[in-house]
């Protein structure tokens, strides 16, 4: 029956998490929900919709970075942590369930074709340098991004902060040096742009 007043501590608890983290962070994200399904029990639809769609959008803006090279065991218990299908259906909102269905559909077989098309006929030795660069460093950003930091100490959140704008420098690097020989890599996913409209007839 205390509804609002959880809704205050939800609140100040992703404050701090943010200035903590950083906006990115799971812990974050994770937050955020809890803020955005405190909005429903009190009734505040449009409020719970924009903070589970800013969940999406920093959850899109992860998958773009580290889905690719990255082992399928990561890509599915990434893909199910970004569903968001439940919020949204509970919500009544089809058309950012249906986006979402969209999107998602296509992570996985896009991410091992680019991964193909950057390792050209085998990896290994014959594996082009940044291509290894960029797999090694998206499978290590896809560890820190799927592992939770709560309860840790001080200092060693800010070495995890830090290497992670590290390994996103680095996968910057090599989809730039990638860009250049493969046209796949370097852009935006196209599954993660689609939206209901460019498939209804």
């Amino acid at each position: 029956g205390r509804v609002a007043e959880a809704g205050v501590y939800y609140q100040r608890a992703l404050a701090a998490k943010v200035a903590l983290y950083g906006d990115d962070s799971p812990e974050v994200r994770s937050a955020r929900r809890d803020v955005a399904w405190n909005r429903i029990d009190l009734g505040r639809r449009e409020e719970a919709l924009a903070e589970f769609r800013r969940v999406e959008r920093a959850q899109t803006r992860l998958v773009e970075e580290i889905l690719g090279f990255s082992s399928e065991a990561a890509r599915l218990r990434f893909l199910d942590d970004v569903g968001l299908y439940g919020p949204f259906g509970t919500l009544g909102s089809a058309p950012d369930l249906a986006r979402i269905v969209l999107q998602r559909k296509g992570l996985a077989l896009d991410s091992i074709l680019e991964e193909r098309a950057a390792r050209g006929p085998a990896s290994g030795p014959e594996e082009p340098l940044a291509a290894r660069e960029l797999r090694q460093a998206r499978q290590r950003l896809a560890e820190l991004e799927l592992s939770g930091v709560e309860g840790e100490a001080q200092t060693r959140v800010a070495r995890r902060r830090a290497e992670r704008a590290s390994l996103r420098e680095r996968i910057e690097a090599a989809e730039a040096q990638l860009a250049r020989e493969f046209t796949s890599q370097g852009r935006d996913r196209r599954s993660l742009r689609v939206q209901v409209s460019d498939v209804q007839t």
